[in-house]
């Protein structure tokens, strides 16, 4: 009977998710990057005519790349992803937060039972 219970849990999310999402994967948009390169080229005609004075009145020069920072391929993914997942579980799932320890040990649990198993696989293959 718990077996049902936890089934009915895990399919509730999964519909949770799937309506949550529907608007978003049921349509199409084309998106273009021309506003966001005029938006870059604007601030930076700004910041190469200006100096400002910091808090202790020196001047110094300012630049869009540290104070506007829009270049994707200096993002770190890695921390981009964590925070993603993480904000999925929040404020889709709206799981508690205290809830992923015990979700990364059953993950770490399923990571190694699927490889025992595919390891048990591969040796059953091997002709003799």
């Amino acid at each position: 009977m718990a077996f049902i219970q936890i089934l009915d849990q895990v399919y509730q999310k999964v519909h949770r998710v799937t309506a949550a999402l529907e608007f978003f994967t049921t349509n199409e948009w084309t998106y273009t990057g021309m506003n966001m390169l005029r938006l870059i080229e604007a601030a930076e005609d700004v910041y190469r005519n200006r100096n400002d004075e910091n808090l202790y009145g020196n001047k110094q020069s300012m630049n869009v790349s540290g104070r506007f920072p829009v270049d994707m391929r200096q993002l770190n993914w890695s921390n981009y992803f964590h925070d993603y997942v993480l904000g999925v579980r929040r404020f889709l799932l709206k799981e508690d937060p205290a809830t992923i320890p015990r979700a990364q040990n059953q993950l770490f649990l399923y990571v190694i039972i699927e490889f025992f198993i595919s390891k048990k696989i591969l040796i059953q293959s091997i002709p003799n």
